[in-house]
C-alpha cells in the first residue's frame, strides 16, 4: 500500500463519521416536546429550519448522519412519514468544523411532518382553535 493510500485511508478512519450511524426519530413525551421547543427558543438547539431555503443544499453536510443513509434506512424513515425537521443540540457539534458558516453534527435527530406540527404549537403557542 503507498503512502497516499494509507494516508486516505487514515483519513477516512479519522475524519468521517462511522457508517453505522442511525439518524434517530425520538419517540417524544408531551413534556419533552415542550422541552425541546423551550431549548429551540433559548437557542440551545440548531434546527434545519435554521438553514435557509437558498442553503437548503447543506443540509447533508450540516446533519452528516443523513449523508450515510442507505435506501432501506431512507424508506423506513419515509413510512414513517418523512422528514419534517432535523435537530440537534449545539453543544453537540464538531469543534473546529463548518459548512457554509453552519455548524456540523456527527449525529442527529429528526422527527415526521406530524411532529414538527405538534413542536410548532408549542414554539408559537398555537392552540386547536386557530390551527383548523
Amino acid at each position: 500500500m503507498g503512502f497516499l493510500s494509507r494516508l486516505n485511508k487514515q483519513y477516512l478512519i479519522y475524519h468521517l463519521p462511522p457508517l453505522n450511524i442511525m439518524t434517530t426519530n425520538p419517540n417524544l413525551t408531551e413534556s419533552e416536546m415542550k422541552q425541546l421547543a423551550q431549548d429551540i427558543k433559548d437557542d440551545k438547539v440548531f434546527t434545519s429550519g435554521h438553514i435557509p431555503l437558498e442553503s437548503e443544499q447543506y443540509t447533508n453536510q450540516v446533519f452528516m448522519d443523513f449523508l450515510w443513509l442507505g435506501v432501506k434506512k431512507a424508506q423506513a424513515i419515509k413510512n414513517q412519514g418523512g422528514v419534517g425537521m432535523i435537530y440537534q443540540y449545539r453543544d453537540e457539534k464538531r469543534k473546529g468544523c463548518t459548512v457554509a458558516g453552519f455548524p456540523r453534527f456527527n449525529e442527529s435527530f429528526w422527527l415526521t411532518s406530524k411532529q414538527t406540527f405538534q413542536l410548532h404549537k408549542y414554539l408559537l403557542g398555537w392552540n386547536s382553535s386557530n390551527t383548523k
